[in-house]
């Protein structure tokens, strides 16, 4: 189970998560806070999923960061939309190919299945 605390008050805002992630019964260390800009203070709790469509969540937010480079929002709801978005067009950078592939969703949709007809069985 995750733990995830945000602490604000008018002079800013503390986040903080615990580490422990357990996969097929064995726990191992991971990242659940990352930074969405380079630039400004504004970072992304995670639990529950390390991946979307098959893709590591610490890529698409790296490659979210490279794509936003200096650029930034006024509000935090603006970083929200924009980086939903980015996952929308399957982080699509305009510059290059999508992070996440047709191959890696199929690879992902699979797996996600076998797993749910193995906890069926």
């Amino acid at each position: 189970m995750t733990t995830e605390i945000l602490i604000m008050n008018d002079r800013g805002a503390v986040m903080a998560a615990d580490s422990a992630a357990t996969v097929d019964n064995k726990v191992f260390t991971a990242d659940k806070i990352f930074r969405l800009s380079d630039r400004h203070p504004v970072g992304v709790m995670v639990y529950g999923l390390s991946e979307i469509g098959g893709v590591a969540v610490d890529i698409l937010v790296h490659a979210y960061r490279r794509r936003l480079g200096d650029g930034g929002f006024g509000t935090l709801g603006e970083y929200a939309d924009d980086f939903m978005r980015f996952l929308e067009s399957r982080g699509a950078s305009g510059s290059g190919p999508p992070v996440i592939t047709d191959e890696s969703v199929d690879r992902f949709t699979i797996e996600y299945v076998l797993s749910v007809l193995d906890d069926l069985s």
